[in-house]
C-alpha cells in the first residue's frame, strides 16, 4: 500500500467525527425550537443569493444575544473619599474664572457715555440728564419714518391680527402674506424680477455672500467693508483677496495677480466675486458702480441663504411697516431731495477754515447723496500733540471724540461715536464721530446742529491743544 492511498491517521478521524457530531446535534436542537424551519429556509436561500450577507446578519445576531446574557459591567470603585474638612479646604482655594473678560478702560467709557433715551423713537428725543430735548444726529432714522403715526396705526393694526412672531424660517412656516407683499413691493421699488426679505439686516449681508460663494471660489473684497460683510466672506470659506478702499486701480492690479496665478499654476477655473458695499458703513462714501460694472459682473439665496433657510422670519408688523414706508416713500419723493440738500448743507458748514486742521470728513465730496458720513481727527492735528511729546493713541483718539460728543450733546446736540469690535475688525477704521443727518429736523434746525457740531469741535479741540 503506497503513501497515496494510506488511511488518515486516528486523531484526524476521531476529530471529524466529534465535529459531525456536535453540528448534528446543534441542527436537531435548532429543529427542536417551533418556526425554526423558516429560519433556516432564509437561512439557505440567503446564503445562495449574497453569503456575506447572511454572514454580517448571523454575527449580529449572536453579538445582540452575547450583550443581552452578558453580566452588567461595572467599573471598579476607585474615588477618593475625602474628609469634611479636606473638602471645605478645596472649596476655600478654589477661584472661578470670571464669567466675562475684565472692562478695559474703553469698554468702561463706552458704558459710562451710553445716552439714557426717554421715551420713543424721535428726531428730538428726551435723554436723562438733559433739561431739554436733544436734536438727534445718532440714529438710522433718516427719513423719520420711525416717528411716522400713519405707519405706527399700520403696525399696530398688524400686531392685532398676525400677533408678535412669524414663530419659523420663511421656507417652513414663517412665510405669511404680508412678508410675499412686502418682496413684491420691494422688486418693485427696486426695479428687480424678485426680492427676498431677512429678519436682520447684520444676518442679511452675512447670509448672502455664503449663498453664492462657496470652498474654492475666490472673492475680492474692498478693504473698507463693515464688519458683517468681513464675516460673511469668512463664512463662505471662499479664497479671500482684498483690495484698496475705492481704489479702482489696485482692483485692477489685483484681478491681473489672479489671472497670472491662474496662468502659472494652471488653476481650474472657479466662480469669482467682487465684493463691496454700495454705501460703505465705516467710510460713509459710495463704491463707484460704473466702473465696478466695467470690470465684472453678477445672480440665488432662496435655497442657499443660511439665515433665509433656518432664522425665523421678520415680523408681521414689520413686514407690513416696511411695505407701508415704501408706499410713504414713492407719495413723498421730495423726502429724499430734502435729506440730500440737508447733508450737504451739513458738510459745508463742517468744511470751515476754521476746522480745516482739527478734523477730516470721510466723504468730504460736497454733492454726495450719502446721508451720513464720519468725522474724524485730522492727522496734522496728532502729529502736533506728538511733537509736544506726547503720542496719541486709539484710546487717546475716542476720548478726544467723546469730549466732543459730550459737549454737543450740553448744547443739545446728540451725537455718537462709531463702534467697532477691535480684535475681530480685519482693517478697523480710525475712530470717529458718525453723523447722521435726518429730515426729522427742519433746515433751520439742520443748520444750527450742524453749527454747534462746529463750535463743540474748535472748543473741545483747542482745550486739548493746552
Amino acid at each position: 500500500m503506497d503513501a497515496a492511498t494510506a488511511p488518515p491517521p486516528p486523531l484526524a478521524d476521531d476529530n471529524a467525527i466529534f465535529l459531525n457530531s456536535t453540528v448534528n446535534s446543534v441542527y436537531e436542537l435548532i429543529v427542536a425550537i417551533p418556526g425554526s424551519h423558516l429560519i433556516l429556509t432564509y437561512v439557505k436561500n440567503a446564503y445562495q443569493d449574497d453569503p456575506f450577507r447572511i454572514i454580517l446578519e448571523l454575527f449580529l445576531v449572536f453579538f445582540a444575544l452575547k450583550y443581552m446574557l452578558s453580566k452588567k459591567y461595572k467599573p471598579q470603585d476607585n474615588a477618593v473619599k475625602l474628609t469634611e474638612k479636606e473638602i471645605d479646604d478645596l472649596v476655600e482655594e478654589w477661584k472661578p474664572e470670571p464669567l466675562v473678560p475684565p472692562l478695559s478702560s474703553l469698554d468702561k467709557l463706552n458704558l459710562e457715555k451710553a445716552p439714557l433715551i426717554i421715551g420713543g423713537q424721535s428726531a428730538k428725543p428726551k435723554v436723562a440728564g438733559h433739561a431739554k430735548p436733544l436734536m438727534n444726529l445718532a440714529s438710522t432714522n433718516y427719513l423719520e419714518l420711525q416717528s411716522s403715526e400713519r405707519i405706527r396705526q399700520k403696525a399696530i393694526d398688524t400686531l392685532k391680527v398676525y400677533g408678535v412672531g412669524s414663530c419659523g424660517p420663511p421656507g417652513f412656516y414663517g412665510t405669511i402674506d404680508v412678508h410675499m407683499d412686502l418682496e413684491r413691493d420691494l422688486a418693485k421699488f427696486l426695479g428687480t424680477e424678485q426680492a427676498i426679505i431677512y429678519a436682520q439686516g447684520f444676518s442679511t449681508v452675512s447670509s448672502v455672500i455664503p449663498a453664492f460663494s462657496k470652498r474654492g471660489d475666490l472673492l475680492v473684497v474692498d478693504d473698507g467693508v463693515s464688519f458683517s460683510v468681513q464675516k460673511g466672506a469668512q463664512i463662505s470659506r471662499s479664497n479671500v483677496r482684498y483690495f484698496k478702499h475705492n481704489d479702482m486701480q489696485d482692483l485692477e492690479r489685483v484681478l491681473d495677480d489672479i489671472r497670472v496665478d491662474d496662468l502659472v499654476h494652471k488653476r481650474k477655473l472657479t466662480r469669482r466675486f467682487i465684493v463691496t458695499e454700495g454705501l460703505f458703513a465705516n467710510h460713509g462714501d459710495i463704491a463707484p458702480l460704473p466702473k465696478l460694472i466695467e470690470l465684472k459682473l453678477v445672480d440665488h439665496q432662496r435655497l442657499s441663504g443660511l439665515a433665509y433657510c433656518f432664522s425665523a422670519s421678520i415680523p408681521a408688523m414689520l413686514a407690513v411697516s416696511a411695505s407701508e414706508g415704501l408706499k410713504y416713500i414713492q407719495e413723498n419723493p421730495q423726502m429724499l431731495r430734502d435729506l440730500t440738500d440737508r447733508a450737504r448743507a451739513f458738510r459745508q458748514t463742517l468744511t470751515h477754515k476754521s476746522l480745516e486742521n482739527l478734523i477730516e470728513m470721510s466723504s468730504p465730496d460736497l454733492h454726495s447723496p450719502a446721508p451720513f458720513f464720519h468725522i474724524r481727527i485730522n492727522p496734522t492735528f496728532l502729529k502736533s500733540r506728538s511733537r509736544d511729546g506726547h503720542e496719541f493713541s486709539r484710546e487717546d483718539e475716542e476720548r478726544l471724540l467723546q469730549d466732543v460728543v459730550d459737549e454737543c450733546a450740553a448744547q443739545g446736540v446728540l451725537l455718537t461715536r462709531a463702534k467697532y469690535v477691535y480684535e475681530q475688525e480685519r482693517n478697523c477704521p480710525r475712530p470717529s464721530i458718525k453723523v447722521y443727518v435726518t429730515i426729522g429736523l427742519s433746515k433751520k434746525e439742520n443748520d444750527k446742529a450742524a453749527g454747534v457740531v462746529k463750535s463743540g469741535i474748535v472748543k473741545v479741540f483747542g482745550k486739548w491743544k493746552k
